[in-house]
């Protein structure tokens, strides 16, 4: 809804809500392997210290279309959220405020050991509610020559969760894992005396409860100004001061190890000014030639995964070196840009006590390249493309290695997902359909190798690969329907959105990307 007042004042609001209600990601077992500190046994094959107890053999499946599983996938997230910008003409310039307000709830149950044994499953549930807050005056001096922007932001979240990794199947191993050690026979309905799940009925299995709510505050002032040093050279400088702030009360109980913790409190915060500085060259009409350094931060936090298991905030610099032009006539926009980033104690994922874990990494460095381009062939015909070129290093720091169960050096290591070449194009062809319109769209990417964790290990490595999609859209005359149909990776193409190396699940354990896929779309326009 937009609500029009004198003087050019006005107010937009926007509301959303969404459901989707899914089963994925549905996770492979694709490798089994073998970890030093399970004495040389592999928890998804018979174990040659007590065979006896042993699980039975966990069927592993090679291919991505054929699944083995025990506990049924699902994946329910609801949210919703409203948002409201207004605009109002003051002192020569326009304050504007931006409030707004999310709430996201997800339930998540998963077999994470992609078999069908029952040895690790998990529940989730999450639930958040954000309220946010901008204020911010921008404008420029009559002579035009200098341009700002003032600005304020808050924002307060609120976020709980419930984590509940299940071993079912493990039960009779871990008795006879015992009864190895002591000597004597051991009990499995023990493990219910142990400790007792948060739901308050004791279980006889393996189990970790994770409970954490976590508040969360930010709030930062900024600065920046664009001053025009001759006609065609102007200098733009910038600065932020920013603070996370982050409380939680941490729940964790268990019966498969002792490091238990209850009511156990964090609280930390963050803070970091962040300059900017850019030059900005006017070649010509059409071309702009820029230059800029920035420094970026990220606050730290802490991971539900454990007890008290925090990391510290992210510090970037970031230098780049750009040009923009519009070539052809205006038929064509080609955009190039060069970087280099310097993180300091950069936050990487790893996979620690049945969970995704953030912890600090040390110093990384990234050098790359990026090229884009838009270009109206024909009035009927356009060509987008993209290129990407990326080298990336861990300088310093470690991560933890599932195979030996300790913190391993990642110096030298590439940083994960960052393939070294990545490539788009796309051709959009517009037919008239009497007084309608029919676009014809089709796009290929590529990407290089790249690794899926910090320690690069050669199992846990997607090899390059290719996707292609289409899509045939239909547009009435005056613009109030469309009706699509679209298909996606029409090559079947199968590569990781996923993949962890975990001592806990039994080897690497990977979830893929969608397979072909394709829909029908039909768009509404109310006036």
């Amino acid at each position: 809804m937009r609500f029009d007042f004198g003087d050019a004042a006005n107010l937009i609001i926007r509301g959303y809500w969404s459901e989707l209600e899914g089963n994925g990601p549905v996770h492979h077992a694709a490798e089994i392997l073998t970890f030093p500190l399970l004495f040389g046994a592999n928890p998804l094959n018979p174990n040659p210290l007590n065979p006896a107890n042993a699980l039975p053999p966990g069927r592993v499946s090679n291919s991505e279309s054929r699944v083995f599983h025990d506990t049924p996938e699902t994946n329910d997230v609801t949210q919703q959220g409203i948002n409201a910008t207004l605009s109002i003409p003051i002192l020569g310039g326009q304050l504007r405020s931006i409030t707004a307000y999310t709430d996201v709830e997800m339930h998540y149950i998963g077999d994470l050991d992609g078999t069908d044994i029952g040895w690790f499953s998990q529940n989730a549930d999450e639930q958040s509610e954000t309220f946010s807050q901008e204020l911010n005056f921008f404008g420029s001096t009559q002579s035009g020559n200098f341009s700002y922007t003032l600005g304020a932001f808050y924002l307060d979240s609120d976020a709980n969760g419930l984590y509940q990794p299940r071993q079912p199947a493990t039960t009779d191993f871990f008795a006879g894992l015992f009864s190895l050690i002591t000597g004597g026979p051991f009990d499995p309905v023990f493990f219910a005396f142990i400790d007792t799940p948060l739901s308050g009925t004791p279980i006889a299995e393996p189990f970790f409860d994770f409970l954490v709510d976590q508040d969360t505050e930010s709030v930062a002032l900024y600065a920046e100004g664009k001053l025009a040093v001759t006609e065609k050279l102007s200098t733009v400088f910038g600065v932020r001061w920013s603070r996370d702030k982050k409380e939680a009360d941490q729940f964790v109980v268990g019966n498969i190890l002792p490091a238990t913790c209850r009511n156990l409190e964090f609280s930390d915060d963050w803070s970091s000014t962040t300059p900017k500085i850019a030059l900005e060259y006017d070649y010509s009409e059409n071309v702009l030639i820029y230059a800029s350094a920035t420094k970026g931060f990220k606050g730290g936090g802490l991971n539900p995964f454990g007890c008290g298991n925090d990391y510290d905030q992210e510090e970037l610099l970031s230098y780049e070196l750009g040009y923009k032009g519009s070539l052809a006539g205006g038929r064509m926009n080609l955009n190039i840009t060069m970087f280099y980033y310097d993180y300091e104690d950069m936050q990487v994922q790893e996979f620690l006590q049945g969970g995704v874990s953030v912890t600090n990494a040390g110093k990384s460095e990234v050098i790359g390249a990026e090229g884009e381009l838009e270009w109206l062939v024909t009035s009927h015909l356009r060509v987008s493309g993209f290129l990407g070129y990326l080298d990336t290093e861990y300088k310093q720091g470690s991560a933890f290695d599932a195979v030996t169960a300790f913190e391993t050096s990642i110096a030298g290591n590439d940083l994960t997902k960052a393939p070294k070449i990545k490539a788009h194009i796309g051709l959009t062809y517009d037919v008239p359909v009497g007084a309608g319109s029919l676009a014809l769209h089709a796009n290929a990417s590529h990407s290089s190798s790249y690794f899926l964790d910090a320690t690069n290990n050669p199992i846990n490595r997607q090899d390059s690969f290719e996707v292609f999609n289409a899509r045939v859209t239909y547009t009435s005359p005056d613009e109030r329907y469309e009706i699509e149909l679209w298909g996606r990776n029409l090559a079947n193409e199968h590569y990781f959105d996923y993949g962890a190396i975990s001592s806990a699940i039994g080897g690497l354990v990977v979830a893929y990307n969608n397979p072909r896929t394709y829909g029908l779309r039909f768009k509404w326009t109310v006036r």
